[in-house]
């Protein structure tokens, strides 16, 4: 029998029929054989069948076999995850206790300003003024030169709340004796006409812009020390109508130069208030033709005090 020639597949079993028998299991392929092969069509291309494919359970137990193949070696430690403080949920019910929180004090540490605090207001140290509180604040005036050779401060005297003021310029030797203002003759001629206006004398308050009898009455004193307790009466007594006694005391209130005759007879201001200059009684006990001017003055003034009547 004739023997077939054997072809290169032949040659092939054969080696591996021998490799086998000795044991080796497979050859290792290159890429070049595999592709001479395929070219050939001895080898088929590899298909992995859809059914072979490991299924999503499957997967998840190869994902764990492969986290654990190096359960042998210790793990790096892994850092620390911050704590996130999240705001509270506005739509979250808030849970209200029914005993009221005491706010946390925390004490100052060392070298940060202490916490402010609002000063103690204290007890009220003002209080209302009245005649004898300027009295009193007054004292023993020695304030200016005026004190020297003066028997009494002649302050004022009247109605603390009277409607109608009178002041003179200063007080006279026998009103500085006394401490009172308007006595004497020209007290008594005062007197007279306040009653024909329908006043008594505790009806009004009387007052000077000087608080001492000057020594010499011919150089004019510094008198912005005694003007100044003269306002603080005013403003305790609060008159409806002040009405000025001579010259002194008119230029003084008014701040303004002239005689009384160029004013008299006409309401001026003070400080909101109407004030009529006329003459002093000592000028009319000398100048008797002047009383009728000064009566109509005080008619004037007796006009507001019935319009503004109490």
């Amino acid at each position: 029998m004739e023997k077939k020639p054997r072809t290169p597949l032949d040659e092939v079993k054969a080696s591996l029929l021998y490799l086998k028998s000795l044991g080796v299991d497979g050859v290792p392929c290159s890429d070049d054989a595999t592709a001479l092969l395929n070219s050939m069509g001895r080898i088929a291309p590899r298909q992995t069948p859809k059914s072979l494919k490991p299924s999503a359970p499957e997967r998840v137990v190869q994902s764990v076999k492969r986290e654990t193949r190096g359960a042998g070696r210790p793990l790096p430690p892994r850092p620390p995850v911050p704590a996130v403080h999240k705001a509270p949920d506005a739509s979250s019910p808030r849970v209200l206790s029914s005993e009221p929180s005491s706010p946390r004090v925390l004490p100052p540490s060392k070298g940060a300003p202490a916490p402010f605090r609002a000063p103690d207001p204290g007890p009220e140290r003002s209080r209302e003024e009245t005649l004898a509180s300027i009295r009193d604040d007054m004292g023993e005036c020695t304030r200016c030169g005026l004190f020297r050779g003066r028997d009494q401060i002649v302050f004022g005297a009247g109605n603390p709340k009277a409607r109608l003021m009178l002041i003179g310029d200063m007080p006279l030797a026998e009103e500085g004796h006394a401490g009172l203002p308007f006595l004497g003759e020209s007290g008594e001629l005062l007197g007279k006409m306040l009653q024909a206006m329908g006043f008594r004398r505790e009806d009004v308050y009387l007052s000077n812009i000087l608080k001492c009898c000057p020594s010499d009455p011919q150089p004019r004193p510094d008198m912005s020390v005694c003007l100044s307790f003269l306002e603080r009466q005013i403003a305790v007594v609060r008159p409806e109508v002040i009405c000025t006694l001579g010259a002194v005391a008119a230029q003084t209130l008014l701040r303004m130069g002239g005689g009384v005759a160029s004013i008299r007879g006409q309401f001026q201001q003070y400080k909101g208030r109407p004030l009529m200059p006329t003459y002093h009684p000592t000028f009319l006990l000398r100048h008797p033709e002047h009383k009728r001017q000064a009566w109509q003055d005080l008619q004037q003034v007796m006009a507001v005090l019935k319009l503004g009547n109490r």
